[in-house]
C-alpha cells in the first residue's frame, strides 16, 4: 500500500517502550502509560470549552437518546471505564476530553456509545492531546497482510471485539488528561 513510517520519531522504539510497560490487571483490564512527546505540553486547560460543549450537547438530547446516553455514562462509571474529574488537579498535561454520543440504529450490542474528541484544542495555536502523544508505528501494512491472508484461506473465522478499547486503563498518575 506504500504506507511507511516517516521516522519523525523512532516509533518502533516508542512502541517497544509502550509494550514493555503494559500490565495485566486482576480485573481483566490492561494498565498502560501514555506515550507522551515530552516537549509537547498543552499550555492551558480546555475545561471551559469542554463544559460548554457538554452543556450544548445535553440541551439538544431528548427522550430515548438522552435516556440511553445517561445509561451509557452510568454503566461506564460503574465499570471503571470513566471516572469523575477530581477537584484537585495535578500534572503538567491537564486536558478535558469532550465527547458526544453516536447512535447506531438497528444494532443489537450497543445502540448508543460515546466518542471522545482528543483532537479538541484549548485554542487554535495550542496542542490537542492527540498532538502531545506519539502515534506509534503505522498499522496499515498489517491490515493489508491480514486482508490478503484471509482471502487465501478456505475458511475464515471472524469475531466482533465488542468494547475492546474499554479494556485499557490509563495509569492513575497520567489521568489528568480527563474526559468531561
Amino acid at each position: 500500500m506504500g504506507v511507511e513510517d516517516r521516522k519523525e520519531f523512532d516509533q518502533e522504539e516508542i512502541m517497544k517502550g509502550f509494550m514493555d510497560n503494559i500490565q495485566h490487571q486482576d480485573n481483566g483490564r490492561y494498565k498502560v502509560r501514555i506515550p507522551w512527546i515530552e516537549e509537547r505540553v498543552p499550555q492551558s486547560s480546555n475545561e471551559a470549552q469542554s463544559r460548554a460543549r457538554r452543556k450544548n450537547l445535553l440541551s439538544k438530547m431528548k427522550g430515548d437518546v438522552r435516556e440511553g446516553y445517561d445509561t451509557n455514562v452510568i454503566e461506564q462509571l460503574e465499570l471503571g471505564i470513566i471516572e469523575e474529574a477530581p477537584n484537585n488537579k495535578e500534572g503538567k498535561r491537564l486536558f478535558y476530553m469532550p465527547h458526544r454520543p453516536v447512535i447506531r440504529e438497528g444494532v443489537v450490542s450497543t445502540k448508543i456509545r460515546m466518542v471522545f474528541d482528543a483532537s479538541a484544542k484549548p485554542s487554535p495555536e495550542e496542542y490537542s492531546i492527540n498532538e502531545c502523544m506519539n502515534p506509534g508505528p503505522p498499522t496499515q501494512p498489517y491490515f493489508w497482510d491480514i486482508l490478503i491472508r484471509s482471502r487465501l484461506a478456505t475458511v475464515c473465522i471472524m469475531r466482533d471485539v465488542e468494547k475492546a478499547f474499554v479494556q485499557v486503563e490509563i495509569e492513575k498518575n497520567e489521568r489528568d488528561a480527563e474526559a468531561l
